[in-house]
């Protein structure tokens, strides 16, 4: 409508999807991926916590980052190299993305935690 009204021609592109991934035929391991990156920020949080013996701490919040940097490497590297779910050329761009999932499920869960107290990891 706007083209008509300006003049101009109107271009269609086609678009061909991507095929899926021959390790996972139905297009499952997009979604799957996101159960070890919530469960990964929840146990992340509560390991921390069970091991340093308190919910508040100095060096939680970089140990929680650190450990978010590392899940999403390795959630990554599974599911970009092993799987092969998507193309080699997103992995840098994909990794930021998991890990600050990681991170946001881990400081919701330390909240939780410092609100609750032990009430708060089960």
């Amino acid at each position: 409508m706007a083209a008509k009204k300006l003049g101009q021609p109107l271009k269609v592109e086609r678009y061909a999807p991507r095929p899926l991934a021959k390790k996972g035929p139905f297009g499952l391991v997009d979604s799957l991926m996101l159960i070890p990156l919530l469960v990964g920020g929840y146990m992340g949080a509560t390991t921390l916590r069970a091991a340093t013996g308190t919910s508040a701490g100095r060096w939680r919040p970089p140990a929680l980052v650190g450990f978010a940097v590392l899940g999403g490497l390795l959630v990554n590297l599974v599911v970009c190299s092993w799987l092969e779910d998507y193309p080699a050329e997103k992995f840098w761009i994909v990794w930021p993305i998991l890990s600050l999932i990681i991170a946001a499920v881990a400081v919701v869960a330390a909240v939780i935690q410092k609100l609750l107290g032990t009430a708060g990891t089960s």
